[in-house]
């Protein structure tokens, strides 16, 4: 799945029967009413079509995946079989952006505590750039995982800033970032990655700040401008969400624009036997998920007034998953 920034919306392995009709799922955060949770991201949770399960007081869930019936979830420092936490080991565990699971074996995606691009494969982790081999401000990150055919496919940016994916550790370059000034560049990124029939696709945005994919190397623009969070490959047909130039939650089906929110933004896609599902936040930054355009709302984002400020405690859908899903 992909994830939010980090879903990733991925390929089930091994699935159950497709007779009983699809379930979605959603990871993402979500906040309490009363306003006392945190002011600035509230707490890790998923959902089943729209009933909530708590997985923590705070942080939040970036990636969902399902497998064999178990849902299984990327966070802080730890991935969830369920409800049961697994931490990465001590002074590793930074962030988990994406997870995908693979005959049984979990793979999660990330950047560790010392601020080195990895992925992890169950709690053994593999580092694919180190923040110390360029410039400090980029922050290395893999922001996607994907797996096919047992190699391993990662997606983000390096410590150069150039936008790339990984097969295993071997880097490839997308974008470079683009000098603006002498102290602001534009940094390119691969939010996504996805494998079709052996054909590597990533989205992002690129050095121009420009909403794309990549097939390979090769870009296709999708907007002047926006962002694209997740990608998916259906039948040969290339389907993408983000948002555009009008900072609009849309998805694209090849090149062209479906516009769900004025505002808002779509971090998630999963197609479904032709059905194009997306999560993210409406205008209004609800959590929420989209069948084609019609919304289904999970959380509203609550406010609370301290004696300083009016605050929001925030709510998102960050990746969606629906199963059963046969290989396409």
């Amino acid at each position: 799945m992909i994830s939010g920034f980090i879903l990733l919306a991925v390929l089930l392995e091994g699935c159950t029967s497709p007779s009983s009709g699809p379930t979605v799922y959603i990871s993402g955060y979500d906040n309490d009413a009363s306003g006392k949770e945190s002011y600035s991201a509230g707490y890790p949770c998923y959902w089943t079509g729209t009933t909530e399960t708590r997985l923590a007081t705070e942080g939040s869930a970036s990636s969902i995946f399902v497998y064999k019936g178990t849902i299984y979830i990327a966070g802080y420092g730890c991935y969830w079989t369920g409800t049961n936490k697994t931490e990465f080991a001590e002074g590793e565990g930074g962030e988990a952006n994406s997870i995908f699971v693979y005959k049984g074996m979990i793979y999660t995606a990330g950047r560790d505590f010392s601020g080195n691009a990895c992925y992890w494969t169950g709690t053994k982790k593999t580092q694919l750039t180190s923040a110390s081999n360029g410039d400090l401000a980029f922050f290395p990150a893999a922001k996607s995982i994907f797996v096919y055919n047992g190699t391993i496919y990662t997606a983000g940016w390096d410590a150069s800033g150039n936008a790339c994916y990984w097969t295993g550790t071997n880097e490839t370059k997308l974008a470079e970032p683009k000098l603006l000034s002498v102290t602001t560049s534009t940094i390119p990124v691969a939010n996504s990655i996805f494998v079709y029939k052996g054909t590597i696709y990533t989205a992002g945005h690129d050095g121009k700040d420009n909403a794309c994919y990549w097939t390979g190397t090769n870009e296709t623009e999708l907007a002047e401008g926006g962002i694209a969070s997740s990608i998916f490959v259906y039948k040969g047909t290339i389907y993408t969400a983000g948002k555009n130039d009008s900072e609009n939650a849309c998805y694209w089906t090849g090149t062209n624009e479906t516009k769900l929110a004025e505002g808002g933004i779509a971090s998630s896609i999963f197609v479904y036997k032709g059905t194009i599902y997306t999560a993210g936040k409406d205008d209004s930054e609800n959590a929420c998920y989209w069948t084609g355009t019609i919304k289904t709302q999970l959380a509203i984002v609550s406010k609370s007034e301290t004696h300083l400020q009016s605050r929001r405690v925030y709510c998102e859908a960050l990746s969606i998953f629906v199963a059963p899903y046969m290989t396409n």
